[in-house]
């Protein structure tokens, strides 16, 4: 099992609960499987790691497209232009679509708004 955990995340508020959420989900899990926590990963790690994981707990900042499905996105962190700089690094859900994930068998969001599935009032597109 991974965990995929953002306590701290670039321009937006930190998920002081996350900590906490990476200890309950060790405990509840350590008898029966291994727990493997990728804090404060790029896009790019977990994309390479992504299709060898079996079950998968994201604990991080989420954003709903009101457009599209696959335009949803979880947000990680990368190194700006500096090593001190860091920005938001998206992980849509078209990229997550692009992998072969043979093995996945659970994925559990832990992030706001990934269940959000309303249109915007008033909206027109042109």
């Amino acid at each position: 099992m991974r965990i995929i955990a953002m306590p701290t995340t670039p321009e937006k508020d930190d998920l002081e609960g996350v900590p906490e959420e990476i200890d309950q989900i060790s405990a509840a899990t350590s008898s029966t499987l291994s727990v493997t926590t990728l804090l404060q990963p790029s896009v790019a790690e977990v994309l390479q790691k992504l299709a060898s994981f079996d079950v998968v707990h994201f604990a991080c900042h989420g954003v709903s497209s009101h457009y599209n499905p696959l335009d949803r996105y979880l947000i990680l962190q990368d190194e700006g232009f500096s090593e001190s700089e860091l920005v938001q690094d998206l992980l849509t859900v078209r990229e997550i679509a692009k992998i072969d994930l043979k093995r996945a068998r659970m994925a559990y969001l832990s992030a706001c708004s990934t269940a959000e599935n309303r249109s915007e009032e008033n909206t027109t597109l042109t």
